[in-house]
């Protein structure tokens, strides 16, 4: 029998307050830091080509009932697409026995 694999985790709490490891306490506060620095500087990159997000949806076009509802339909319309494309794919895997698609 095995040993079990090393785990390694940062404990914030000894970059605060504890008094353990004290050499290594200048550096994960900084660390801390700096993560926390890119964190507010570097957000999350918008992938405008994700499927999930809206595409047709204007919050603009709530103003004029015709408009929001046409483009509420280009947005169910493109969703169908998707559901088409996810489905198309999910049928192949299936004729195919092919669990790796």
């Amino acid at each position: 029998m095995s040993a079990a694999p090393a785990r390694y985790f940062v404990d914030a709490s000894y970059c605060q307050t504890g008094a353990r490891w004290q050499p290594v306490k200048p550096y994960w506060r900084h660390m801390l830091a700096t993560a926390r620095a890119l964190e507010r500087l570097l957000p999350d990159r918008l992938r405008p080509d994700d499927p999930g997000t809206p595409r047709y949806l204007d919050p603009a076009s709530l103003a004029d009932p015709a408009v929001a509802l046409a483009n509420a339909a280009r947005e169910v319309l493109r969703m169908a697409d998707v559901v088409e494309a996810m489905l198309r794919g999910a049928r192949e895997m299936v004729r195919q026995d092919d669990l790796r698609r």
